[in-house]
C-alpha cells in the first residue's frame, strides 16, 4: 500500500517503515544482549584468571621492579616521605614513582655474590616543583629474583641546587 499526499508524492509503504523500525530495534536489542553476554563472560574469565593466579603464583612476585627509591624531604628537624604516586593525584595515586628495573645482572644463574656500581638516572619536572631548594635525601635498596631485599643505602642531605651545580 502506498501513501500519497494531496500533491501526489509517493511515500514509502507502511510495511517498509515498520520493517525499517523493526530492524533498527532488533539491531539494538541484539547488540545489548551480546554486550551483556560478553561483559559477563569477560568478568567470569577475569575472576577465573585471578583465582588461578593466586593459587599458583606468589602475589609478591608479580611486581617487575627491583630497585626501589624513596625520597624524604626535610620538614623542621624530621624527614617526611614523599609519595610521588600521590603528589599530583592524591585521590587515585596514579602518579609515577621512581622505582624501576635493572636487567638481570647475573645471567648465569649461579649463586655467586655480585658487587659493583649501579647507575640510575632520574628525570622529572616535579623535582623543582616539589623539592624546590629544600633539603632532601634518598633511601635506596634493591631486590633479587627471590625477592631478598638488599641493605638500604641513604644519601647525605642535599638540595637540588647542590646536585645541579656538580
Amino acid at each position: 500500500m502506498k501513501l500519497t499526499t494531496k500533491t501526489g508524492l509517493s511515500f514509502i509503504s507502511s510495511s517498509a517503515i515498520f520493517f525499517l523500525l523493526g530492524s533498527v530495534f532488533m539491531y539494538y536489542a541484539v547488540r545489548v544482549i551480546l554486550a551483556d553476554d560478553l561483559s559477563s563472560r569477560l568478568y567470569q574469565m577475569q575472576s577465573d584468571f585471578i583465582e588461578n593466579s593466586l593459587n599458583e603464583i606468589d602475589i609478591n612476585k608479580l611486581s617487575n621492579k627491583n630497585i626501589f627509591i624513596e625520597f624524604y624531604k626535610k620538614e623542621g628537624e624530621e624527614f617526611k616521605l614523599i609519595d610521588w604516586k600521590r603528589i599530583f593525584d592524591e585521590e587515585y595515586g596514579c602518579g609515577i614513582d621512581f622505582n624501576s628495573r635493572f636487567p638481570p645482572l647475573n645471567i648465569s644463574n649461579s649463586s655467586q655474590l655480585l658487587s659493583g656500581k649501579l647507575r640510575y638516572g632520574m628525570v622529572s619536572y616535579g623535582f623543582e616543583m616539589i623539592l624546590k631548594n629544600d633539603i632532601f635525601k634518598l633511601k635506596i635498596y634493591i631486590k633479587d629474583r627471590e625477592l631478598n631485599t638488599s641493605n638500604v643505602i641513604e644519601t647525605p642531605e642535599v638540595t637540588l641546587e647542590e646536585i645541579l651545580s656538580d
